[in-house]
């Protein structure tokens, strides 16, 4: 044996006391970077131990565990981004007043008008007054938590004949105004058409007719006051429009579960009690 290494031996001795003792005093002062063993000026107990030389050492194995959890959150993470999910959705079985919605009517003269539900839907109506009438609902609405904001509405409108300025509009506010994302005028068909068929006195369409989601800008994303607008904008008793769902929905911004987050707690904790086990023991 070369004069310069030393035989370390550990053995279970009666006494595991001093043993374990002499073990973890050694793990300290016994560096794994060297491929050689190393004389060391005092022996702990008298004894000769040896200690095999391998890559493994409890530090390391602490920063690669580390390591594996922090990867590990990073990818529930990146899964949790990957999920839509609704941010808000209402599909107007209620009067949308008692659901938040704020329902206002303006008119050039006397015109009224009436916002109420059908047990189904939304129903915006003329009742009376000669001048045009436009009513619309608008709520606030929270997007915090959520990016890639998507809208869906669908809506449809009663038989009676309908002219190039009658219109349905969709718009929204991130806080510098209000965007318009759709308004279709005449017939509905979910589309932006703000020039009419070119005739008047087209049947409405009768059919719940979405509009297939429209994404928002950046600005919608994380926006604690987000707001949105629906517009029914009529001139005759006998058109009523019917707003049948509205749906904002988004991408979760990355955070884990609390079920994912428990799981590797527990999974660290038992490895680190393994972790310490075996430094005890070496």
């Amino acid at each position: 044996m070369d004069s310069e290494q030393l035989d370390f031996r550990i053995f279970k001795q009666q006494d595991t006391g001093k043993n374990e003792s002499a073990a973890w005093h050694l793990t300290d002062r016994i560096f794994y970077r060297s491929m050689r063993y190393e004389r060391r000026s005092s022996l702990l107990l008298g004894s000769r131990f040896q200690t095999p030389v391998h890559n493994f050492s409890p530090r390391s194995f602490g920063m690669k565990f580390t390591s594996f959890l922090v990867c590990s959150l990073l990818l529930v993470s990146l899964q949790n981004a990957s999920r839509a999910a609704v941010v808000f959705t209402d599909d107007f079985s209620s009067d949308p007043a008692t659901n938040g919605w704020t329902e206002l009517s303006s008119a050039a003269d006397t015109a009224t008008g009436l916002i109420e539900s059908d047990g189904s839907s939304a129903v915006l109506r003329k009742t009376g007054g000669s001048s045009r009438i436009t009513l619309t609902i608008s709520r606030t609405i929270s997007s915090v938590g959520f990016e890639d904001i998507l809208v869906d509405f669908t809506a449809f409108q009663s038989l009676t004949g309908y002219e190039n300025d009658d219109f349905i509009r969709i718009e929204y506010n991130s806080g510098s105004g209000f965007v318009t994302l759709l308004q279709d005028n005449e017939v509905w068909t979910g589309v932006n058409n703000i020039s009419g068929d070119g005739t008047s006195g087209n049947d409405g369409n009768v059919t719940p007719t979405s509009i297939s989601t429209i994404a928002l800008g950046a600005d919608a994303n994380e926006n604690v006051s987000l707001q949105f607008r629906l517009t029914a904008d009529l001139n005759a008793t006998t058109e009523d429009v019917f707003f049948d769902s509205f749906t904002v929905s988004g991408t979760a911004t990355a955070v884990p579960e609390p079920s994912s987050l428990a799981f590797l707690s527990i999974l660290g904790l038992g490895i680190a009690k393994t972790n310490f086990r075996v430094r005890r023991f070496i």
